[in-house]
């Protein structure tokens, strides 16, 4: 039977796998040290390999931890540029609704400026006023 991954363990292993430091990170995801241990434990079972390896001194990511920080570290750049995107298809939209409405008035002026400006903040650009 296939489990469902826990949020809450993949940043317990994301906090872990930055800071190598079992006590530190029990503070920063405000858990019990006891209890961050068993939430690595119930991940490395959950996908049937170690992510790291501890002893009292010190702890290491293994190939399989390094691995899956990748994973995660990636999902979490994709997100941030789908969110992105999301955010330049409304900038986007807002301007074509505003060119629509410039043309439809006879009010469009087009003008060269900075295109870097313009790549910036197309809504507040010279080229198309303030809004």
């Amino acid at each position: 039977m296939l489990s469902r991954m826990e949020l809450r363990h993949v940043r317990s292993f994301l906090s872990l796998a930055k800071t190598l430091n079992f006590s530190r990170t029990a503070e920063i995801v405000h858990l019990s040290q006891p209890a961050l241990s068993l939430q690595i434990q119930a991940l490395e079972e959950e996908i049937g390999g170690k992510l790291f390896e501890r002893d009292r001194r010190k702890t290491v990511l293994t190939a399989a931890g390094v691995a899956f920080q990748k994973v995660f570290e990636f999902a979490g750049e994709m997100t941030t540029l789908i969110s992105l995107m999301a955010r330049n298809a409304d900038l986007l939209t807002k301007l074509c609704e505003r060119l629509k409405t410039d043309i439809r008035s006879g009010r469009l002026l087009i003008l060269r400026t900075d295109p870097m400006q313009e790549w910036l903040d197309p809504l507040n650009s010279p080229l198309f006023g303030s809004r």
